[in-house]
């Protein structure tokens, strides 16, 4: 996937570019089920998890994070 990040003044990403063929290929595999329900989880197990990862955010939007951006 070819992913580009728009950033701001200092740096900061603001928003994500995929191409259009991605985008619509993400789309399809999504529809008709809920994303959670796709893990096997429930909304509420769902926003347990998000809760827990919220605290890697930071860390994972860090400027020096960047090189890994296209590792895997």
């Amino acid at each position: 996937m070819s992913i580009q990040y728009q950033t701001d003044e200092q740096g900061n990403r603001v928003a994500v570019v995929i191409p259009l063929a991605e985008w619509e290929a993400i789309r399809e595999r999504l529809a008709g089920e809920r994303p959670v329900a796709a893990f096997g989880l429930t909304p509420e197990e769902a926003r347990q998890t998000r809760a827990r990862l919220e605290a890697f955010a930071p860390d994972w939007d860090a400027p020096e994070m960047d090189g890994y951006d296209n590792k895997f």
